[in-house]
């Protein structure tokens, strides 16, 4: 059995692509936010999240105002729109 099998309420890439639109991040926004690379964020827009990234969209999407605390959580300050690009590292300028 797949995966995708065992639920059939999966977030499907399209889904899971206009959630990141519509919570303002790119995709390298994404990946700093939850702490993992960007490549693992293409690879869910191109293939679907993984359940817990599925989880975690799906809550953010549903109670946006919850950014301001994963944020806090993950000691990411960068807001999503403003920070479009790679991440800069710690204490680069702007």
């Amino acid at each position: 059995m797949s995966k995708n099998d065992s639920k059939s309420k999966s977030m499907t890439v399209e889904a899971f692509k206009a959630a990141l639109d519509a919570l303002g991040f790119s995709t390298y926004a994404f990946a700093d936010l939850v702490g993992t690379a960007p490549r693992t964020v293409s690879y869910w827009v191109a293939e679907g999240p993984v359940p817990v990234a599925e989880t975690l969209t799906r809550l953010l999407v549903e109670r946006p105002e919850l950014v301001a605390v994963v944020r806090r959580i993950m000691d990411r300050p960068v807001k999503p729109a403003a920070h479009t690009g790679r991440p800069r590292k710690a204490g680069a300028e702007a």
